[in-house]
């Protein structure tokens, strides 16, 4: 099934402009016209009918958050990716104290558009915790 992707309202205006042109008329456009331009303008996407599965038989949508999260802390504790196993404490092994957990809180707020409360900052003790707490606001 193909869907039309509004990217933005710059791309949507564009397309009611490109819309009422194309229908001859002077602010109103029927919806068959809308139909034949708004993909044309904005583009398209396919819509998957199964959820994609990597390897490790989990979400490949979850292995993206997770890889999203590993960077943020990556990023925001200053260290190499490559130590941000899930497994790692994130104060012990990575280094963070009550002032960088609260900005990596921030920072997953900012990358997932989700809202951390500061009693749910408690709960990050390790990356795999952190990489739970994201999924569960997501879902």
């Amino acid at each position: 099934m193909r869907t039309p992707m509004l990217v933005n309202t710059a791309a949507f205006a564009t397309t009611v402009a490109v819309a009422v042109a194309l229908s001859n008329g002077p602010a109103m456009a029927d919806e068959h016209t809308f139909e034949k331009v708004v993909p044309a303008v904005v583009g398209t996407t396919t819509t998957p009918h199964h959820v994609p599965v990597g390897e490790d038989g989990r979400s490949t949508q979850t292995a993206t958050v997770e890889e999203r999260v590993k960077k943020v802390i990556a990023d925001q504790l200053e260290v190499p990716e490559d130590r941000v196993v899930n497994t790692a404490s994130l104060t012990e092994d990575l280094g963070a104290d009550d002032l960088a957990l609260s900005e990596l809180a921030l920072a997953l707020e900012e990358e997932f558009g989700i809202r951390i409360p500061d009693e749910d900052i408690d709960s990050f003790t390790t990356v795999q915790s952190v990489i739970d707490l994201v999924e569960g606001k997501l879902a």
